[in-house]
């Protein structure tokens, strides 16, 4: 397989119709059955997940045509991406000036804004 081209990967109706299926970055086989990534392969997790949102995965899952893996995947990158810009907002700041949470109460007092 060649790693920089996606193969399109076949799948079949109950009635015999072939379909192609390519999600985001995943190529899947059957919902809830193989995935496939671009990259390699795809690494199997046990995730134990409250009642109410497994619900709402498998309903949402449907609803969008993706699988409950491909949800938690993007949730997963959409929170390791909001930590990754925290944390240069963090390296950005590091070398401003401090100040003790008294001196800001303190200055807020003076400007009148408490």
């Amino acid at each position: 397989m060649d790693r920089d081209l996606p193969s399109l990967v076949v799948s079949q109706t109950k009635d015999g119709t072939p379909f192609p299926r390519m999600c985001g970055f995943l190529l899947t086989l059957e919902r809830h059955d193989v995935i496939v990534t671009i990259m390699g392969q795809a690494k199997r997790a046990t995730v134990y997940l409250e009642p109410t949102l497994h619900r709402a995965l498998r309903v949402k899952a449907a609803e969008t045509d993706l699988s409950v893996s491909e949800l938690v995947n993007n949730a997963v990158r959409a929170g390791l991406a909001e930590d990754a810009e925290d944390l240069e907002a963090i390296r950005a700041r590091a070398k401003e000036p401090t100040s003790s949470f008294e001196t800001l109460v303190s200055d807020l007092k003076r400007r009148g804004k408490l």
